[in-house]
């Protein structure tokens, strides 16, 4: 299927058989003047700043370099580590260290090589900087596509922004791509070679691209303790024809219900050329629009034509949408398919029983008939963080105000209650107790809520139940029977909290578990279990990823099953944690079949 693309749309494309290509630009960094002297300029004055001038950056002829510091920031006098889009030696970028090494490690050796072009904000620290790297401009094209094409090896880190742009003689920049949190994880590395097309307008001639590093609004728009990126070999082409593979088809279920997963499938893969099926991109969202996206929005390389959905993807009672798109070796994207809704549903025959959202709750207070008891080594000496050392209602802003990952994904519906551990060092714990629930004529009994959570790997999260009236005292003691629902430790670090039976990482030792330190508080992980402690915990382990800030929020249902029949259930929510994140609850359900008449219409919730 041949098509012509919008001068503002830009994709990825395939080149055609034998089609005509008229090349641009073919830089691969490797033979660079070195001149010193492109500074950081002041944003306020464009001026640059002098203060220190010890620097120097490579670029290739023609190329220009240009960073601006953040304006609070300019007169710092520590040295820094390239805080500017700037060319070095292969060898050099490998021996920083921290995952670099793996553009070399895991491509062909023609991936990366010579001189490449990086910007890394790394231990920059939060002096904040954003940078352009701009080509030089391309005259004459006569081809009326243009396809851009780099190796590139991209780690993400929260609110920092990667992106590519072009302008046509001289006109407004145009953007061809952003990667962001909206389609980036945290802390994760993306190693790929780029293709992207560019539609040339008509009467177009001359082509200059811009490469941007640099922080989202969150952050003024400046990297803030941030990771990197970098590419090598830009080939710029001129093509006069593109093609497409086939648009999939989603076959989906209409409901599920429960704890149940959500399968869905897609059509087989066609591409007319026959290039192979590189990704597909899942785009999942709580609205039609998808804007509320609950999986980034990032190219999918190992579901290529089905993809499972867990249980804890949506709310019961909402509708989720799905739609998705294929994308070849050659980087081609068709167009989206049509979108599938999906009816997320509670288990047959139960009902809601108790909501609990915040919203009449006063700011900084908790819910009648909820408590809190907290634990600590001292305040962390920052009036914000302090704020929430012992779990409270805080609205939206008050949580954007503790930090733009507090908002990025809507895991809670205006107030939440919430506890932060972050700043406080040796530690801090908050243990929040629900109201009494009397179950006596009640069966099936679920528990769901809305988890705004981030693992760091040296906290622990909890909740369990008990159904006898259990507590903790403010000297620590435990009374009562308590039940597993979850335990949410760190299992994708280098030092991971949870220790494995065997090198097959299947069942969870929980012995060795518990007896690990918990790092700051001079106790152990067991220290926070109320449950019995035997080999019977190691289902209810949760393995979360350190420092990620979108994989752990998520919409949790558990199933209290010695709940049902008893008269006196209550839950309690507990983080620890030394320098590490945070947990917000919001709409805390509990769900169960007390004899009374079901709702027949669940999206009314």
């Amino acid at each position: 299927m041949l098509k012509r693309i919008s001068a503002i749309f830009v994709m990825s494309i395939l080149i055609a058989s034998g089609a005509w290509s008229q090349v641009l630009m073919n830089e691969t960094f490797d033979d660079v003047d070195i001149f010193a002297g492109i500074p950081l300029n002041d944003e306020q004055t464009g001026q640059p700043i002098t203060d220190p001038a010890t620097f120097e950056y490579f670029a290739p002829s023609g190329w220009t370099a240009t960073s601006e510091m953040r304006p609070e920031e300019d007169g710092f006098t520590e040295d820094f580590p390239f805080p500017c889009l700037t060319v070095m030696e292969l060898f050099q970028w490998v021996d920083r260290g921290n995952s670099r090494d793996l553009a070399v490690n895991e491509r062909d050796v023609d991936f990366f090589d010579g001189n490449i072009v990086m910007s890394d904000s790394d231990s920059f620290g939060d002096r904040g900087y954003r940078t352009w790297f701009r080509s030089p401009v391309m005259e004459n094209v006569t081809a009326p596509y243009v396809r851009v094409k780099f190796a590139s090896h991209y780690k993400h880190n929260d609110n920092q922004i990667a992106a590519l742009d072009y302008r046509w003689d001289g006109g407004d920049w145009q953007r061809v791509f952003e990667w962001s949190d909206a389609n980036r994880s945290d802390n994760q590395d993306y190693l790929s070679v780029e293709k992207h097309i560019i539609d040339r307008p008509d009467g177009a001639k001359n082509l200059q691209l811009q490469f941007i590093f640099a922080g989202d609004a969150d952050q003024d728009g400046y990297t803030d303790y941030d990771w990197f990126w970098a590419f090598d070999n830009v080939v710029v082409e001129g093509l006069q024809s593109v093609s497409f593979p086939d648009t999939p088809e989603l076959t989906a279920p209409a409901e599920v219900r429960g704890v149940q997963d959500i399968s869905i499938t897609a059509s087989a893969y066609h591409d007319p050329e026959n290039t192979p099926h590189k990704s597909t991109q899942w785009q999942v969202a709580l609205d039609r629009g998808f804007t509320q996206m609950l999986i980034p929005a990032a190219d999918d390389d190992v579901n290529l034509t089905s993809l499972t959905l867990p249980a804890s993807i949506a709310p019961w009672g909402s509708t989720i949408y799905v739609r998705a798109q294929y994308v070849n070796e050659n980087g081609n994207r068709t167009d989206f398919s049509a979108i599938s809704e999906i009816q997320v549903l509670p288990p047959e025959g139960v009902r809601l029983l108790s909501d609990e959202s915040f919203n009449d709750v006063a700011v900084g207070s908790i819910p009648d008939g909820w408590s809190v008891v907290s634990f600590n080594g001292g305040e962390s000496g920052d009036p914000v963080y302090d704020n929430a050392a012992s779990w409270e209602v805080v609205d939206e802003t008050t949580l954007g105000s503790f930090g733009g990952d507090r908002v990025n994904i809507a895991v809670y519906d205006g107030n939440s209650i919430y506890v932060n551990s972050d700043g406080f060092d040796p530690y801090q714990e908050s243990h929040l107790f629900s109201p009494s629930f009397d179950f006596s004529n009640t069966t099936n009994v679920y528990l769901a809520y809305w988890s705004n959570y981030v693992q760091n790997q040296d906290n622990i999260g909890v909740v369990e139940y008990t159904t006898d009236g259990g507590g903790l005292s403010d000297a620590r003691e435990v009374s009562g029977t308590w039940n597993p629902v979850v335990y949410m430790l760190d299992d994708d670090s280098q030092a991971e909290d949870i220790i494995y039976t065997d090198d097959t990482h299947t069942t969870v030792d929980v012995a060795a578990t518990l007896a690990a330190a918990a790092d700051g508080a001079n106790l152990n992980y067991g220290d926070y279990v109320f449950a019995p402690q035997s080999q019977d915990l190691a289902p209810y382990f949760s393995g979360r990823i350190d420092d990620n800030k979108t994989e752990s929020k998520r919409f949790e249902k558990f199933r209290l099953d010695k709940a049902d029949g008893q008269a006196n259930v209550k839950i309690r929510w507990m983080n620890m944690g030394t320098n590490s994140w945070f947990w917000g609850l919001d709409n805390i359900q509990i769900w169960g079949d007390d004899g009374q008449t079901s709702v027949p219409d669940w999206s009314l919730f």
